[in-house]
């Protein structure tokens, strides 16, 4: 029986041949190894960054549902606070709606200086235009008088003209009227005899007075308001 040996010659003479394949395959082995340990110690920074930005949106979360119910909680009250406002106001409107001819007339005698007096005394109806608030609605009066001088009669229209700017105080409803306009129609110098006296020289005018009442609230707070309600839909 013949044996044959059909070893390549190169295993024959070294023996230990396959070293260097070894070394290569466990070279890459360890290189394949620790690029994925790099890269997993990549992944694993990028997760903590991840979850530390998720904890930090989960924080910034919270807080703005604090910031929402806080805000929710101040629309409520806003809402209350307006509508406890409309209520005083539909019914002081209605007060001062109801008064409004009364004051006038007594800014007329508390407003009438010594030596002016009237003959004559009519109210005249006067709707406003474009004013949604039922209180701002004013009146018209007309006046025949008489003065001892025109420089009391320029005194009178200053003192009712001065209504226009006096304080206002929501408790007392005569601050909240006022003559908005005044008009001089006409004035004459004559004499005129006062019972068994001899005549006095006297001057005659005609008054024609329109009178409103502002709002119980400052034109600047109901503009906000209006405001407010049209950002929340109220």
């Amino acid at each position: 029986m013949i044996k044959i040996n059909l070893t390549p010659e190169e295993e024959l003479q070294n023996p230990l041949w396959y070293v260097p394949d070894l070394i290569m395959v466990v070279v890459v082995c360890a290189f394949g190894f620790f690029s994925a340990q790099y890269m997993l110690g990549i992944v694993e920074g990028d997760k903590k960054i991840v979850q530390a930005e998720i904890i930090t949106v989960e924080s910034r979360t919270a807080e703005l549902d604090q910031d929402v119910k806080a805000y929710d909680a101040e629309m409520n009250r806003l809402r209350q606070i307006q509508e406890k406002l409309l209520g005083v106001g539909d019914l002081s409107s209605s007060k001062i709606q109801k008064f409004q001819p009364i004051i006038a007339v007594e800014h007329l005698q508390n407003l009438k200086p010594d030596g002016v007096w009237f003959s004559e005394f009519r109210f005249d109806g006067l709707k406003s235009e474009g004013e949604n608030e039922s209180y701002l609605d004013g009146g018209k009066i007309i006046i025949s008088g008489h003065s001892l001088d025109n420089l009391i009669v320029a005194e009178f229209i200053t003192a009712l003209r001065a209504t226009q700017t006096q304080d206002t105080d929501p408790s007392d409803f005569r601050t909240l009227v006022y003559f908005n306009k005044i008009d001089l129609k006409w004035t004459n110098l004559g004499s005129k005899s006062f019972g068994d006296k001899v005549k006095q020289e006297v001057v005659s005018f005609d008054l024609v007075l329109e009178y409103k009442a502002r709002p119980l609230l400052r034109s600047e707070t109901l503009s906000s308001f209006h405001k407010i309600k049209s950002i929340v839909g109220l």
